[in-house]
């Protein structure tokens, strides 16, 4: 198979004309020239070998030029592109709108300098990757962001806030925007993120005349319209936000791409099919080498991303026509899946023949896409290695977190009249300005701790721990909700039939103060208790009889081990587990919500064996717990993901039988016959066989394995901490196929070392580890007994009660800022 990294000129073969010898004698001698003397004047070490492909060379030339060499023949030492990175490529975009001394450059300093916070309101969906691009920028020049509407309201009265917005969405979504003579002073950001001029100029211009104003245009060809047309070059600075990650997470890694010889797609585009791109599907549905394409109008990320996982090409061709902006942010939707890019020529100058050479963009006019896509199928087919090689190019990614000071400079004190009150700070929050009732409600609190403190060795031994990081966790909840917000879900109890709950799949926890008696219950009117509810049941009540509960307090606990929704109410919601480190705040999909102890909690210490008695092997049975393997036969793309199937896979060689024992030994969503033809194909393709469960083996072993399933309940870990086994973790940051983060990050995570209660691994070292750990076995003895003592101080029933003990205690202080009236006890002192 040729390689595809030659010249691919975009007007193919002219026809059978001979060409004028003299003439490509003298071609030739000047090609020969510029060849002499190009190692003199390049270092090529740093020159990926594809030329960019609008060059006038003929068919003949075209011909001497492919038999140069490439890299993948001569350049085994070399280490291509290695000066030229994505990021690099933004920053020269950028610059390019803010040269030194220029008054964008001035004004951007000005804007970004003069505020400590900023307010950032844009839907999700397709904006979500650009809105966490644009959120990271801000942070990492260190601006907090607010969430709270009340409170941006407040600080933009005095200037001390930056608000960002989109205009296009403006007319589309119910967003936060300036209103009025606001707009004339307001420190705002206005992020152009459209390719068609006809979008919102006025908006744009009004912007320009704020002196606290500046737009971040992602287009050079945009940002020449808005300089020549409206005079806007003071205002606008070019950051290519729309190169995104939006799909990044379901994207294969470069080892476990799908290779291009077992890609039975040849071609995909999703977009709206206008009649200029149903016009070239027809063409290229007429190539030769074209048998399957998908060139749709289609929104379903499952079904787009598995397209892009199984296309050759992937394809971007304008909507409106030539001389149109780059598609950046399909382009980023799609380049991490492997397939080759093919794409319509675009304007911008900047960057162009670095995504060429090192991006592996394949550029033609709208008219040559098919002889374009015919060449790339039938004479540039990708190898894996070039396929890897491009990928890594662009897993290196942005860091955006690090833009701004790599653009404008290092951030600048706060001028003294500008200096910003904190943003975490309400006026509520100082001792002699809080509600009388809300003071009433901190004095319970204290009392409660000091109370706890002299008796807590007699319940959990890790309460201390666990105050400390439940009271941080909540400087991460949102401000004190008002009693609006509050009055909408609580004594839900009186009528649940009624209810329809803040967020579906919730729970409401309830500790009610009556004449009669103190209530608790655990209310759920979207389907019956039982089942994964019987557990947190069984603690909540638990708690409520055996625990110092508030007075009056009703909690929404969020019954789901994956944030499938947020919580926009104000108040925290409750979840089983969260991804959470130590000293993080919460990630984007868990905005609001906060952990609460999975039922695994009430799991006792098991019966032990002398760590010197146990076979020196790991063991380990689990399930195939992710609902993908319903869709074995259509979705390969998203099963091979899975971290079962990696552990299945990378334990699975017979050579390791010596020190590992793990076997997968069901499928948690899938029935006959569907198992059975599952458990044949993994046998056959993957010399993987599905064992039989075995309750005692982790206590009769060395070792145990804590490895996640289809969510973050943690049992793995838990089991395998109170087995007394020193416990190997495999941790797996990658996300599923829905978006959602593998990592555990259970609430006891933070109060655990590595290396010294665990030991980390990744799928394919698991069997190394174990040897090397049975060449030193003290090592792990130590690292076994660590993790007992670990169990014996953090896990157990009556951790679990003092954690929901905890937690009610501080969303009882918390909603009290709010909404003192909200507790019973409090308003009959009123």
């Amino acid at each position: 198979m040729k390689s595809r990294r030659r010249i691919l000129y975009p007007g193919g073969d002219r026809g059978s004309k001979k060409p004028f010898h003299g003439f490509v004698f003298g071609y030739f001698a000047m090609i020969s020239v510029v060849l002499s003397i190009l190692p003199f004047t390049i270092n090529t070490d740093f020159i990926y070998f594809r030329e960019p492909v609008y060059y006038p060379v003929t068919k003949n030339a075209t011909k001497y030029f492919a038999e140069i060499r490439t890299p993948a023949e001569t350049s085994s030492t070399h280490q291509l592109c290695r000066d030229i990175s994505l990021m690099s490529v933004a920053l020269k975009m950028t610059k390019f709108s803010i040269p030194k001394k220029a008054a964008a450059l001035r004004k951007a300093k000005h804007v970004f300098n003069s505020v400590a916070a900023f307010y950032l309101d844009m839907p999700g969906g397709i904006f979500t990757s650009v809105t966490r691009n644009i959120q990271t920028i801000l942070e990492g020049y260190g601006m907090k962001r607010i969430t709270d509407k009340k409170l941006f309201d407040q600080l933009a009265v005095n200037h001390e806030v930056l608000l960002v917005e989109n205009a296009f969405l403006a007319g589309i979504r119910n967003v936060t925007m300036c209103v009025g003579e606001s707009c004339d002073t307001m420190f705002r950001l206005v992020i152009q993120s459209e390719q068609h001029r006809e979008f919102l100029p006025e908006y744009l211009i009004k912007c320009h005349q704020n002196p606290n104003c500046l737009i971040w245009e992602y287009s050079e060809s945009n940002y020449a319209w808005e300089s020549k047309d409206y005079n806007l070059t003071d205002s606008v600075m070019i950051v290519p936000t729309m190169i995104q990650n939006r799909f990044d997470h379901m994207a294969p890694t470069s080892e476990s791409i799908l290779p291009p010889d077992r890609r039975d797609i040849d071609v995909v585009f999703f977009g709206l099919m206008n009649s200029r791109r149903i016009k070239l599907n027809e063409q290229i549905m007429e190539l030769p080498s074209v048998k399957q394409t998908k060139l749709e109008q289609n929104t379903n990320t499952s079904h787009i991303v598995d397209a892009y996982g199984r296309a050759k090409i992937c394809l971007i061709a304008h909507r409106f026509g030539v001389f149109e902006a780059a598609e950046f942010h399909r382009l980023s939707d799609f380049i991490r899946f492997g397939c080759v890019p093919v794409v319509e020529k675009w304007v911008e100058k900047t960057g162009a023949d670095e995504f060429q050479k090192c991006g592996g963009l394949v550029m033609a006019e709208y008219e040559n896409l098919p002889k374009a896509i015919e060449r790339v199928l039938t004479q540039d087919q990708d190898t894996l290695h070039e396929m890897q090689r491009r990928l890594a190019w662009w897993e290196k990614g942005i860091d955006w977190s690090s833009f701004l000071n790599a653009s404008i400079g290092p951030r600048q004190a706060i001028r003294t009249e500008h200096d910003r009150i904190s943003v975490e700070k309400h006026s509520a929050s100082k001792p002699n300005s809080q509600h009388p009732l809300t003071r009433a409600v901190f004095r319970d609190y204290d009392t409660f701790i000091t109370s706890k403190a002299r008796t807590y060795s007699e319940t959990c031994m890790g309460w201390a721990d666990y105050k400390e990081w439940i009271e941080r966790l909540f400087t991460f909840a949102p401000h004190g909700p008002d009693c609006d917000t509050v009055k909408n879900f609580t004594n839900a109890y009186n009528d649940t039939s009624s209810w329809k709950g803040p967020i579906d799949n919730t729970l409401v926890l309830s500790r009610i103060d009556n004449k009669q008696n103190d209530a608790y219950s655990l209310t759920n009117p979207q389907e019956p208790l039982g089942g994964r509810y019987a557990g947190l049941a069984s603690i909540w009540k638990e708690a409520g009889e055996k625990r110092h509960l508030p007075p009056s307090v009703e909690m929404i606990l969020y019954a789901n081990d994956k944030p499938r929704v947020r919580s926009d109410l104000g108040l925290p919601a409750f979840t089983m587990a969260g991804s959470f480190t130590a000293g993080s705040g919460l990630p984007s999909q868990w905005t609001n919500h906060l952990p609460f102890p999975s039922y695994f909690y009430l799991s006792e210490l098991q019966e032990q064996t002398d760590f010197w008695d146990r076979a020196p092997i790991l063991h380990f049975r689990g399930r195939f717990s992710e609902n993908c393997w319903s869709r074995f036969k259509t979705h390969k793309f998203q099963w091979t993901q899975t971290p079962r199937f990696k552990l299945a896979l990378g334990t699975s060689n017979p050579s390791d039988s010596d020190v590992l024992d793990v076997k997968l030994t069901d499928f948690g969503s899938v029935k006959e016959p569907l198992a059975t033809e599952i458990r044949e194909a993994l046998g056959r393709e993957y010399n993987i066989t599905i064992g039989e469960w075995s309750e005692q083996g982790s206590v009769q072993s060395r070792y145990a394995l804590a490895v996640s399933g289809n969510g973050w309940a943690g049992a793995t870990f838990m089991r395998a901490l109170l087995s007394g086994s020193c416990v190997l973790f495999v941790n797996d940051n990658s996300t599923d196929y829905e978006g959602f983060s593998r990592d555990l990050g259970e609430i006891y995570f933070p109060l655990l070392e590595e290396g010294k209660d665990f030991v980390q691994v990744d799928y394919n070292t698991i069997a190394q580890t174990v040897r090397e750990l049975n060449a030193v076995p003290e090592r792990a003895y130590n690292i076994s007994q660590a993790g007992l003592k670990f169990a014996k101080k953090y896990l157990g029933p009556s951790c679990a009660l003092d954690i929901v003990e905890l937690l009610a205690w501080n969303y009882y202080k918390h909603v009290s800022k709010g909404c003192p009236q909200t507790f019973s006890h409090v308003q009959l002192r009123e």
